[in-house]
């Protein structure tokens, strides 16, 4: 035990002494080996190199804030000097803009205008000849209504003085017979159907009595060619002027033109009514 501890002794105290031994002197040269840097010197190198580099990048920055500033700087620099230039350039464009944009409205709306005069008076124009084709219408239907009112006084009076009906008994001449009675038969006689059928009240027929067909030149019973019977207003039926002592007769749906003296029958026209 006693040799053990001797040896640990011994040993310790070699390891103390080991670094004296080997540390050079203050006469001595300078040891071919490499020395190494105290520990805290160490570490005093790493923080010195980290605050240069810290330091650099304080720098960096600083001088990126610097140019940025300076840029900032002259941008105020300049925009004061750019903007009367750009109010001035703007005032301009609009100093010739307003003049072309005021002509072409101006353009536009007199176009527009000539157009809607040009429309109006088209309008007007249509409107002017529609109503003078209206007024010269109205004008020949006045003058057509005049010139058939005319003829048909005109017929009237004439009838009113070829035939006194009113003095006329039935069988019996009418007056003035004799220096009427030479006409042409010949273009009178005649059976023929209507063009057109007219609507005229209706026909009562005497009782016991049907209806025939009756011809030119058979003779019509008297009861059938009494007054009540007689086609008074026969233009409006498109039936011609009868001659001289002769009536348009209604029989049925047919026109008979009878004599007033004996009931000859002198022209016929069928279905002359409906």
């Amino acid at each position: 035990m006693k040799w053990l501890f001797v040896s640990a002794v011994a040993a310790l105290s070699l390891a103390v002494t080991t670094p004296a031994w080997t540390a050079p002197g203050p006469l001595s040269g300078q040891s071919s080996r490499p020395q190494s840097a105290p520990y805290g010197q160490g570490l005093a190198q790493n923080d010195h190199q980290h605050q240069g580099k810290q330091g650099g990048g304080q720098g960096v920055r600083k001088g990126q804030t610097v140019r940025t500033n300076q840029r900032q700087q002259q941008q105020r620099q300049q925009t004061p000097k750019t903007r009367p230039v750009r109010t001035d350039q703007r005032q301009q464009l609009q100093h010739q803009q307003t003049p072309m944009t005021r002509a072409i409205r101006t353009d536009q709306r007199q176009q527009l205008r000539r157009q809607q005069t040009q429309k109006t008076r088209a309008v007007r124009t249509n409107q002017r000849q529609r109503q003078q084709f209206q007024r010269r219408q109205t004008q020949q239907n006045r003058a057509v209504r005049t010139n058939q009112r005319q003829q048909l006084q005109h017929q009237q009076t004439q009838r009113s003085q070829r035939y006194n009906w009113g003095s006329y008994q039935p069988g019996r001449r009418p007056p003035d017979w004799n220096s009427h009675r030479n006409f042409d038969r010949g273009t009178w006689q005649g059976n023929e159907q209507a063009q057109r059928r007219y609507h005229w009240n209706s026909y009562q027929r005497p009782s016991g009595w049907y209806y025939r067909r009756w011809t030119y030149g058979m003779i019509l019973p008297s009861f059938f060619w009494g007054r009540q019977y007689w086609i008074d207003s026969y233009w409006n039926y498109g039936l011609s002027d009868p001659p001289y002592g002769y009536v348009w007769v209604r029989y049925g749906d047919d026109a008979l033109l009878v004599n007033v003296e004996n009931g000859d029958i002198l022209r016929v026209i069928y279905g002359l009514y409906d």
